[in-house]
């Protein structure tokens, strides 16, 4: 599964990347997927939404951004507004390939 998101990052080019995690068992996963992003695409900005609302924000980014990650989000509207920023274009006028991905991640007790 990772491998084909990192094919399909190199096939469509992004400006940005946006992974989106739930917490508690995608955080880990996110982070796998972003340090490998990170690896073969060192110039590519990564965004990182975490979403959940008890999450402790601060750790999250220090989690994240160390080396891996250019900015971690917990709500959509700051994923958005730094999406822009790092486009430097309205939203509206970019058009970006979307693509979905979904992946389980095994729960450990």
């Amino acid at each position: 599964m990772m491998g084909e998101i990192l094919e399909q990052v190199s096939t469509f080019a992004p400006l940005v990347v946006c992974i989106s995690a739930l917490p508690p068992g995608s955080t880990l996963h996110a982070r796998v997927l972003a340090k490998r992003l990170r690896a073969r695409f060192p110039t590519l900005p990564i965004v990182v939404g975490i979403w959940d609302g008890a999450t402790d924000a601060q750790n999250m980014r220090l989690t994240f951004i160390a080396g891996i990650t250019d900015h971690v989000v917990t709500t959509v509207a700051q994923a958005a507004a730094k999406i822009q920023s790092l486009t430097a274009a309205p939203m509206a006028a970019v058009a970006i390939p979307t693509m979905s991905i979904r992946a389980t991640v095994p729960e450990t007790g």
